[in-house]
């Protein structure tokens, strides 16, 4: 029961999700309104702009996690050895 309680609030909650108001302006009058559609491209723009510095910054983290811990390995398996 509690799974199916994390299922529901995962997938049924968007419809609970409400803009910021600069995201509603973008579409407040349609598509007939160039300035609107390009604050919206830049709004997603600066949102694809912010995930990617936070996706960069986990990768070269774990990359960076990774070598230490075969770097520390290669170590303590030449100890081993000797």
């Amino acid at each position: 029961m509690k799974y199916f309680s994390v299922l529901f609030f995962i997938f049924a909650a968007p419809f609970r999700a409400f803009s910021c108001e600069g995201c509603k302006m973008a579409g407040a009058k349609g598509i007939s309104e160039p300035q609107t559609i390009m604050a919206g491209m830049a709004f997603s723009w600066s949102v694809l702009f912010m995930l990617v510095v936070v996706f960069l910054l986990l990768g070269i983290f774990a990359y960076a996690m990774r070598a230490a811990c075969l770097q520390a390995d290669a170590a303590h398996q030449q100890n081993v050895i000797l």
